[in-house]
Formats: structure tokens, sequence, C-alpha cells
């Protein structure tokens, strides 16, 4: 038998709908596993400019200033050029 028109009906809609909405339940987690993944590797990032930072203005007064503006370029998401 054939139909009229030429269009989905409710059911083939809501079994998509349902197949996608699988679909990102299942990509949910992994997506926010790597944003977690990119958070740590920034905090360390961070941590590590700040004892940089600390070591150069310890053995190097002189340079302390530029390391401190430096550290603060780099903790807010701009490095220093």
């Amino acid at each position: 038998m054939t139909r009229g028109r030429g269009g989905f009906t409710l059911i083939e809609i809501i079994a998509v709908l349902v197949i996608l909405v699988i679909l990102v339940a299942l990509a949910m987690p992994k997506y926010f596993s790597i944003q977690d993944e990119a958070r740590k590797k920034a905090a360390q990032t961070a941590l590590a400019a700040g004892g940089k930072a600390g070591i150069t203005a310890y053995t190097d007064p002189a340079a302390s200033a530029k390391a401190v503006a430096d550290t603060d370029k780099t903790i807010a998401g701009h490095p220093g050029h």
C-alpha cells in the first residue's frame, strides 16, 4: 500500500530522537572527563609557573619583578612574550 505523501511518521521521528538521546548520554561522561583533564593541566601549568617565579625571585631579586609579571600573565591565560 502506498501513501499519498512522502514524509516521516511520528514513530520514525521518535525513534531517531531516542537514538540521539542515547548517543548523547554515552558521549557526555567522556566530554566531562576531557574537560576535567584540561583544568588539571591548566592548574599544573599555573603552579609550575608560580614555582619558577618564586625560585627566580629567591635567587635573583633584580629579576623578581619581571618574573612576577610574567607569572601573572601565565596564570591569567596570556603567556608573556
